[in-house]
């Protein structure tokens, strides 16, 4: 198991884990993993406390609950450059799987041929005696000449049934006419149409985080930024990738 986890608030499991830790959190047999290897990344930022705590106390909890290591654990740091770790951890984590793969078939093929030989061993002209018996009861025995749930003759003779109420409606299904939407996705008065005049990258071309500066033409009625104001941007997709998406 190859697992890569990031963590959020003060070092808590992603909203997508929190299932999964607080499973395993809660086991208490020490060899309940005794049969997996993994190894784990885990991405986080030292400018924050607990760096890389999720992934570190899933590499913990693993190794507690009887599960081996085969290819070191790494902690990427954002502070740095996620890359500077992940990179080289990538370039070995392919060969200790080809390893660890390779032993795990080995093992399949060995238990395979001892299985296959315990079979051959087996005497098949032993005679196997059943070891338990039904008999019904003359209470359980249907007649055919008496009422029941599936034969009853003054059932038959009824011209009027009673049925059971029919449930009340829990869904109301209201059709109307279709309508055209707009093509924007994004509507509300917090959102303003801009256009990109300038865009000039103000750090080396090979850097790991990039920064970039932009100038955006906005009309002054919806200019209602201060300096210090975080803005969201939102660009529209390339229609070539839109496509290709599409078309897979």
């Amino acid at each position: 198991m190859v697992i890569i986890t990031s963590s959020t608030g003060d070092g808590e499991p992603p909203s997508n884990a929190s299932k999964f830790w607080r499973k395993i959190r809660r086991e208490k047999k020490s060899d309940l993993l005794s049969h997996m290897k993994y190894t784990v990344l885990g991405l986080g930022d030292t400018n924050y406390s607990n760096f890389c705590n999720c992934g570190r106390v899933l590499d913990r909890r693993f190794e507690e609950l009887g599960a081996s290591r085969f290819y070191p654990s790494a902690w990427a740091d954002d502070a740095v450059g996620l890359d500077l770790t992940i990179e080289p951890w990538l370039q070995g984590l392919w060969p200790a799987l080809k390893e660890t793969l390779a032993k795990l078939n080995t093992s399949s093929e060995s238990s395979i041929d001892n299985l296959s030989q315990s079979i051959d061993q087996i005497n098949f002209n032993q005679e196997i005696k059943p070891t338990v018996e039904r008999q019904l009861s003359s209470c359980n025995k249907l007649k055919s000449d008496e009422d029941s749930i599936s034969y009853s003759s003054s059932l038959a003779e009824l011209t009027t049934l009673t049925l059971p109420p029919k449930p009340t409606h829990s869904l109301s299904v209201k059709l109307i006419e279709s309508s055209e939407e707009s093509n924007q996705v994004l509507d509300g008065s917090q959102y303003h149409a801009a256009k990109l005049t300038r865009r000039e990258c103000l750090t080396h071309d090979v850097a790991i985080k990039p920064v970039i500066s932009m100038e955006l033409q906005l009309s002054e009625e919806e200019f209602l930024f201060e300096a210090g104001d975080a803005i969201k941007l939102v660009c529209a997709n390339d229609e070539n990738e839109v496509d290709l998406l599409l078309k897979r």
